[in-house]
């Protein structure tokens, strides 16, 4: 809900102004991470895999047997659980397509664009949305019998850093840092949020970014009273397929180099 109220506030911001909205993707390849919470689904004995939890789980040290309810998943992933020295179990899933991403947009006035040169666009002139639906277990495969039924939205405020460059026209590099909120569901219902949401940033240099939200805390919740302990991790990262690299000036000599070449070639063939 939060996050289509920011997209509706950016959009009309843009249309007062008489601006031209573009956007681009969060979205690439190289993708690592997850959005993760653990410490909240737990059992007196271990789990069993099929039917009470097909996300990874560990021990605790109370004896009890935590899920880390964790999107996308990959078996080789390295769980903040396990540099506490807790040895997780059954990470055997893949999700297929782990190493590409889909986190949501950026969008900008273009008219303020000219195509020539090197241009930039600050970041008080952008919008950060961030999506999470594909990292929510709640509308996944692995929600078995709605024990994992939490969503999660997550919005971006406080935008500091250079903004955008362009170069003739083209996206060549990202320099944004934001604050970042992560807000818990159950089963999709607003009335069954999280009282406290999980804070951490975004980062985004060049053509990587990065989420970094690693918070233990307890919340008030109207279904579940007091819930003690949930640590929620969110830190997937990945390349910006938008962004396009810009050749070094090394680069610029050789293909320059390479034409003056094919020329002197040309001339010396056609002179005889």
């Amino acid at each position: 809900m939060k996050q289509g109220f920011f997209a509706l506030a950016a959009a009309a911001a843009f249309a007062a102004t008489g601006a031209q909205a573009a956007s681009f993707d969060l979205a690439g390849n190289d993708g690592t991470g997850y959005l993760s919470m653990s410490n909240v689904k737990n059992w007196a004995s271990a789990p069993d895999p099929a039917s009470q939890s097909p996300f990874a789980y560990y021990q605790r040290a109370d004896g009890l047997w935590t899920s880390i309810v964790a999107l996308p998943l990959s078996a080789d992933s390295v769980y903040a659980e396990e540099a506490l020295g807790f040895n997780v179990q059954n990470k055997a899933i893949t999700q297929a397509g782990f190493s590409t991403f889909s986190v949501g947009s950026i969008s900008y006035d273009e008219t303020v664009l000219t195509g020539v040169g090197t241009e930039t666009i600050g970041v008080g002139a952008l919008s950060v949305a961030v999506d999470g639906a594909g990292l929510s277990p709640f509308t996944s495969a692995y929600n078995v019998g709605n024990n994992f039924a939490w969503s999660y939205t997550i919005t971006a405020s406080n935008l500091t850093g250079g903004g955008l460059t362009f170069n003739n026209g083209v996206l060549v590099g990202v320099d944004l840092d934001a604050d970042v909120s992560v807000s818990v569901s159950w089963l999709g219902n607003p009335a069954a949020t999280w009282d406290s949401t999980y804070d951490g940033t975004l980062s985004i240099s060049g053509d990587s970014y990065a989420f970094d939200v690693d918070v233990t805390q307890s919340n008030v919740t109207p279904l579940f009273g007091t819930l003690n302990g949930t640590h929620l991790v969110f830190n997937r990262a990945g390349t910006i397929a938008a962004v396009s690299a810009v050749p070094e000036p090394e680069t610029y000599a050789l293909m320059l180099g390479g034409l003056l070449l094919v020329g002197f070639v040309a001339r010396r063939r056609s002179s005889h």
